[in-house]
């Protein structure tokens, strides 16, 4: 039996990385790819150090160490490691330095990869599952599940080929038109899909969904979740998803075919929607009902027009997206049906986002889109935080460079900032000849009355725009002949949104097209013309000559 190297993510937890390294050790795994990634803050630096420390000192396995000097963040971090120790072995397992392996789960793994290391129906094995989504009566053996886990997991290079090359979303349209529904194994799949911040485990699921491959799963917990401190990626779920590890790993004398158990996408729905608490869902109905009455008066002559069947249609959807949780849950990361139409539209675009890229607030969604074709990019932001490498006010970006940039994704943000035409000017301002900007106008906002914080500082929204006067705002600064404009929304789509329903719950129908009395975005490619001559240039601050 081949035994696989494991790749190893870590960053700032050495308590948990020596429980992670103890059962590595006991299973005298043959060569360990530490992959550290770098201190996203001064405060973590320590920590990070203490980490690196840990690895070096190593001395019963051939330890490749790879320390980066900057943060690159747990989604990078991951895919690029992985497909680097992939480009060298032929399988391998993952850990991250917050999974614990039972004793005897690193063999049952390695013995998994054996058996179907020429099966292309199986994509990858776990050693992680939780009674909530575990079949009933298995006796023992392991069952198969098109959803893919991360926490204690192994793959194949053929199984991996192809992850670098499409975002979530795009994967989960593949997996629509192979017949493969995107909210199949839980609205969280299509939640974490969002490319404003991609979670790389929605794509290693996406990708089994889009080529129709099984993950192999124990009956039992092999592997568990350490990370829930306050500062982990699952600080509130500790209730929901942890579990004991087995006592005791049994490896199959036979080990089941290929063929997806019954149960496993419906126990994942089911588990999904469990996590939201019955109090917040009777809080939604309270928010819903007062939604609808706002929207009455506005709906009123659809309402008289619409045909009996789409009212219909309309209340049997709401009855199902009930059990949903809210878009603004931090906890499962759902997220509002405008961001569907901004993912389409970022899908559709593509091929702009490339070379030297800035995006506000983090870089997640213009390395996530344009994947390899990005070179560097940039984080602007009003305030300084992690990750920020230009701090500008939108409205008053002179201290950003003219002219450097291939493309400029602004995104909900310009409803919030009070100047937008001098922001939607520096938006171009600030890019190469030839470079383009992706920006997006909404018509409505879930954001709070009372604003939220930017650097300490409560930020309002401005205004809610229609498509009229975005196309005023391009007109004032001389692109009409480089923009293009497209509006996006629909009555059904808006009294969802109103209503607080996560783009997951809605149909996917309403999220489709545009209705011209109910736009919900606007979104805008602008290309910077190379004569570009601005019919206004807001005024620089007294004193600037440059």
């Amino acid at each position: 039996m081949t035994a696989p190297p494991v790749a190893l993510f870590a960053y700032n937890r050495p308590e948990l990385l020596e429980r992670v390294l103890a059962p590595l050790r006991a299973a005298r795994v043959p060569r360990l790819y530490a992959f550290s990634d770098g201190p996203r803050t001064a405060a973590a630096a320590p920590a990070v150090a203490q980490v690196r420390s840990i690895l070096r000192s190593i001395d019963w396995v051939d330890v490749e160490l790879v320390a980066h000097e900057a943060n690159q963040g747990i989604a990078s971090s991951v895919l690029n490691g992985v497909n680097s120790v992939l480009s060298r072995h032929d399988r391998a397992v993952v850990l991250e330095d917050d999974i614990e392996l039972a004793p005897g789960a690193y063999e049952w793994m390695a013995a998994a990869l054996e058996r179907y290391a020429d099966d292309g129906r199986v994509m990858s094995v776990s050693a992680w599952t939780h009674p909530r989504i575990t079949p009933a009566g298995l006796n023992g053996q392991p069952f198969f599940s098109m959803r893919a886990s991360c926490w204690g997991w192994a793959t194949w290079a053929r199984a991996w080929n192809g992850m670098l090359d499409r975002t979530a979303v795009e994967m989960l349209a593949m997996a629509e038109r192979a017949g493969v529904p995107r909210d199949t194994y839980g609205h969280d799949v299509v939640a974490n899909a969002d490319p404003a911040y991609e979670h790389w485990d929605a794509r290693l699921i996406a990708h089994h969904m889009a080529c129709r491959g099984l993950a192999l799963h124990p009956a039992e917990p092999y592997a568990r979740h350490l990370g829930w401190s306050s500062g982990a990626t699952h600080p509130t779920n500790r209730d929901i998803w942890d579990a004991d590890l087995a006592t005791r790993v049994v490896i199959p004398v036979k080990w089941p075919e290929p063929v997806e158990h019954p149960e496993a996408a419906a126990l994942w729905r089911r588990s999904v929607r469990a996590d939201v608490p019955s109090a917040e869902r009777q809080g939604r109905m309270r928010h819903i009902g007062r939604a609808i009455l706002r929207r009455a008066s506005r709906a009123g002559t659809v309402a008289r027009n619409a045909p009996l069947v789409a009212w219909a249609a309309l209340g049997w959807a709401m009855l199902r997206m009930l059990r949903r949780p809210p878009f603004d849950d931090s906890r499962s990361g759902a997220f509002p049906p405008v961001r569907v139409f901004w993912a389409d539209f970022l899908a559709a675009h593509k091929g702009d986002v490339r070379g030297y890229a800035a995006e506000i607030g983090a870089t997640s969604t213009v390395t996530g889109v344009g994947g390899a074709s990005v070179t560097s990019a940039d984080a602007i932001d009003v305030a300084p935080g992690p990750g920020v490498a230009i701090v500008a006010d939108l409205q008053r970006a002179w201290n950003v460079a003219d002219g450097q940039y291939d493309v400029f994704i602004n995104q909900f943000s310009m409803h919030m900032i009070e100047d937008d035409l001098a922001a939607l000017y520096h938006s171009v301002r600030i890019l190469k000849p030839g470079g383009v900007l992706l920006a997006n106008f909404p018509c409505v906002s879930s954001y709070p009355w009372d604003g939220v914080s930017y650097g300490g500082e409560a930020v309002r929204v401005q205004r809610w725009y229609s498509p009229a006067g975005v196309r005023r705002m391009i007109s004032a600064l001389g692109l009409d002949g480089s923009a293009t404009v497209e509006c996006h929304g629909s009555t059904f789509g808006m009294l969802a949104y109103a209503a607080g329903f996560p783009a997951s719950a809605v149909p996917r129908a309403w999220l489709r097209g545009h209705e011209p009395g109910a736009p919900m975005l606007v979104c805008v490619r602008i290309e910077r013309p190379p004569d570009w001559r601005p019919a206004y240039v807001p005024p620089r601050p007294r004193g600037d000559q440059r």
